[in-house]
C-alpha cells in the first residue's frame, strides 16, 4: 500500500483498520483476523505478479471461509490485466474523450489476451489461479470425511444459522421494513448492520473512483456475499475483512482535511469500546 499510495495513507488505512469498532474480534478466536491476513497477502503477491504466492494465499483463505474461493475473481483480473498490458500496451498520447479512451482499452486489452493465449507459458501459469479454489474443496473433503457429506459446511450453515443464497437487495428491503428495535439481547443488531450495509455498499461504489480494479472487485464481493446469506446479522463483523474500505478511509481524511481524520478516531474508538465491553459481558447484539 505504502508503494502504491504514500505512507500517511499506509498507515492511516492500518490505524483505521485497528480501531474499527469490530476490530476487537481480531484477537477472539473467530476466522477474521486470519481470513483478514490471507486475503490482504494474496492481493498483494497479486499486485506483485507472484501468480503461485499468490494462488497458495488465497487456497489458505478459501480453507479458512468458504467465501475465500471468490479470490479467483480479483486474481484472474488481475492476471488478465498483466497480460494484456505486457502483449498489448496502450498507445500514447490517449484520447482526450473518455468514451474513446475506454474503447481503445477494451480493443488492447481483447488484443493482449489473445495474443498471450499462444502461449503456452501464460497457459501454466494460470494453474496457480486454481489453487484458491483447491483451499475450499480441500475442506469439503475433510467435512465428507467426518460426515459422510461434502456438503455439510453449507448445510449447517442453512439449518442452524438460516443462513442461504438469497439476493442482498431482498435482505435489506426486508430489513428496513422491517427494523428489530427495542431489544438489546437479540443478536441481529438491526441499527449497527443496517448502517454498516449501507456504509460499505457506497464505499464499493467509491472503490472502483478511486482504486485499482483489483481491489474494487474484492471489496464488491466481499460486501455483497455477506448480504447474499439471507440475513443482516453479523453484519459488521463481516465486513471487518474488507481492507479496501480503510484505504478509502485513509484517501478520505488526507492531511489537507484533520477534522475528518480526527471524527474517525473519535468515533471509531468509542464504538469499539462499547461493542468490545458488550462482548465482554456476553450480550449478544454484535456477535
Amino acid at each position: 500500500m505504502r508503494k502504491e499510495l504514500n505512507r500517511v495513507v499506509a498507515g492511516r488505512t492500518v490505524l483505521y483498520l485497528a480501531i474499527f469498532p469490530m476490530s476487537f474480534y481480531l484477537s477472539a478466536v473467530y476466522t477474521e483476523g486470519l481470513f483478514l491476513a490471507l486475503a490482504t497477502a494474496c492481493i498483494y503477491y497479486a499486485r506483485q505478479q507472484s501468480w503461485w504466492i499468490a494462488g497458495l494465499c488465497g487456497g489458505l483463505a478459501a480453507l479458512c471461509r468458504s467465501q475465500g474461493i471468490m479470490l479467483v475473481i480479483p486474481l484472474a483480473w488481475e492476471y488478465s490485466r498483466v497480460l494484456s498490458e505486457r502483449y498489448a500496451p496502450l498507445p500514447a498520447p490517449l484520447p482526450q474523450k473518455r468514451s474513446e479512451r475506454a474503447r481503445l482499452r477494451f480493443r488492447c486489452y481483447l488484443l493482449g489476451l489473445s495474443l498471450a493465449a499462444r502461449e503456452f507459458k501464460n497457459w501454466s501459469t494460470c494453474l496457480a489461479l486454481a489453487l484458491v479454489p483447491c483451499g475450499l474443496f480441500a475442506f469439503l473433503l475433510y467435512g465428507r470425511s467426518q460426515t459422510g457429506n461434502l456438503l455439510t459446511t453449507f448445510h449447517v450453515n442453512q439449518v442452524f444459522w438460516g443462513r442461504q443464497l438469497s439476493s442482498p437487495w431482498r435482505v435489506l428491503l426486508y430489513s428496513l421494513r422491517h427494523p428489530t428495535l427495542g431489544d438489546p439481547m437479540n443478536w441481529n443488531f438491526w441499527l449497527l448492520n443496517i448502517i454498516m450495509a449501507f456504509a460499505f455498499l457506497s464505499l464499493t461504489i467509491w472503490a472502483f473512483r478511486r482504486l485499482p480494479m483489483i481491489y474494487a472487485l474484492y471489496t464488491t464481493l466481499m460486501v455483497l456475499l455477506p448480504l447474499s446469506a439471507n440475513l443482516l446479522n453479523s453484519i459488521a463483523r463481516y465486513y471487518l475483512v474488507v481492507f479496501p474500505a480503510f484505504i478509502l478511509l485513509a484517501l478520505f481524511s488526507r492531511d489537507d482535511k484533520p477534522n475528518r481524520h480526527v471524527l474517525i478516531l473519535i468515533s471509531f474508538t468509542a464504538l469499539q469500546a462499547l461493542f468490545m465491553a458488550f462482548f465482554v459481558i456476553g450480550m449478544h447484539t454484535i456477535a
